[in-house]
């Protein structure tokens, strides 16, 4: 058995005045990745103003394949589409059966827990306000995260920082920046366990405002055990009893959640097999009952096989040495992130913005690069680093290759066959890390469950 739980070194230890140096070129790279941030918001600002047909804004981001352009577009739509809701709201309209504030007369999506911002008086007429401060918020925190030690890291960041997913995000002034922005930096309580409670705060209050950050609570799993029970508990009791208030309001919201074909651009767990369901009906049909179970059953095979297989993967590299020691500040934010990604994608279709939750696994990834004591480590966080770029450069990738080839079915088709493994692959290789690095908590349910599988996979 290995000894898993080691004392930690101090990453990139350096002499004292090397490291004043160090940390002083690393906030100038931290500032340039913020300016060159707001220097594209003003730009796209400009643009959006300069004429009003609005031509060169739309091929601007025409080029990172985000639509634009249609029937009353306007900039910050997402964020249009709360403040709409909330503006209705204050007149008593039920938003989630009609919307008319809202300039696509899209109905309510989110949670009823919006409309305790119904009373701030926040409507329409804000929206270049909020979601220009949504923006900047995002790029405050992206550069307060991101720790680039050279000028080859800054530029993945900026990479990350303008990729499809990101520019997707912002140009929609989506709540995902808000949730983004909360808990990230919530992270920074990653030193004692009673200074997490702060991110397991914020987690909930993301998790009432979008559901999805419910799944992060998995980084429990680094607490002692009866800390963890003690979340568990506190946390299900407490969303239970907001599902039980909310219940109708609830049930007419889930209607109004838009979905995707498999093949269109979100990305999911079940989407390979809702296709291959879709493709047997079509060949053979008359047997649908059947396909959809032989599809549900191979999708769970699927599953565990990922589950399983990351937990046999991280034994096996946490035997043969390589095992990352990074930052607590690294490894909080890719424990948070990391389970956001994984949970989201079992759970249901995500639209490309939500890709954006990538990036806060690149500071763990480029500490594993940088100070990773063998070899391996060192590639494998550099084959990591290139997928996480990869995905949220997606569908960037896909339109270039769609105009290139002039058959809109066949680069559908050709993106997704390649996305589709490409995203179970990497959800498998996160939990393979995500395993590893909550092995390092000492005494942690998650270091008392690596232990014993690895006692297991010794014995068989």
């Amino acid at each position: 058995m290995i000894v898993i739980m080691q004392r930690r070194r101090s990453v990139g230890a350096v002499p004292r005045t090397a490291a004043a140096f160090v940390r002083s070129r690393s906030v100038s790279r931290r500032i340039a990745l913020f300016l060159s941030g707001m220097a594209v918001l003003a730009i796209m600002a400009w643009l959006w103003d300069r004429g009003e047909d609005h031509e060169i804004y739309y091929a601007v981001l025409r080029f990172w394949d985000v639509t634009v352009g249609f029937s009353h577009y306007l900039p910050f739509l997402d964020t249009h589409a709360v403040l709409s809701a909330l503006q209705c709201h204050r007149v008593g309209i039920d938003v989630f059966v009609q919307n008319p504030c809202d300039a696509l007369g899209r109905p309510h999506n989110y949670s009823p827990v919006w409309f305790a911002l119904a009373y701030t008086g926040l409507g329409n007429a804000d929206v270049p306000a909020v979601g220009t401060a949504l923006v900047v918020a995002y790029f405050i925190v992206v550069s307060w995260m991101a720790s680039p030690k050279s000028a080859q890291e800054l530029l993945l960041y900026v990479l990350a920082v303008f990729s499809t997913a990101s520019v997707f995000a912002m140009e929609r002034g989506n709540a995902d920046l808000l949730l983004f922005c909360l808990i990230v930096v919530s992270c920074a309580a990653h030193g004692s366990p009673r200074a997490r409670l702060f991110t397991y705060g914020a987690l909930f209050l993301g998790a009432l405002l979008k559901f999805y950050p419910l799944a992060a609570f998995a980084a429990a799993l680094r607490e002692r055990v009866g800390r963890f029970f003690l979340i568990a508990i506190s946390v299900s009791a407490a969303w239970a009893l907001f599902v039980a208030l909310s219940w109708q309001q609830l049930r007419a919201m889930l209607p109004n959640i838009p979905h995707a074909e498999p093949l269109q651009d979100a990305f999911a767990s079940r989407n390979f097999f809702v296709a291959l369901e879709h493709l047997a009906n079509r060949v053979v049909p008359g047997h649908g009952h059947a396909f959809k179970m032989t599809c549900d059953a191979l999708y769970l095979a699927a599953v565990f096989l990922s589950i399983s297989g990351s937990a046999i993967l991280s034994i096996r590299l946490g035997r043969a040495g390589i095992m990352p020691l990074t930052s607590d500040r690294s490894r909080a934010f890719f424990i948070v992130a990391g389970f956001i990604v994984v949970g989201a994608f079992f759970a249901g279709q995500n639209a490309p913005y939500r890709a954006i939750w990538l990036m806060p696994l690149l500071p763990l990834l480029m500490e594993a690069r940088r100070d990773g004591q063998k070899r391996t480590s060192r590639q494998l966080a550099n084959c990591a680093i290139a997928a996480t770029l990869i995905l949220m450069w997606f569908e960037f990738f896909h339109q270039a290759v769609g105009r290139l080839s002039g058959s809109t079915a066949a680069q559908d088709l050709a993106a997704f066959l390649v996305r589709e493994p490409l995203w179970w692959i990497y959800v498998t290789g996160m939990l393979t890390l995500l395993w590893l690095q909550l092995a390092q908590s000492y005494q942690s349910v998650a270091a008392k469950l690596w232990l014993r599988l690895e006692g297991w996979s010794v014995v068989s």
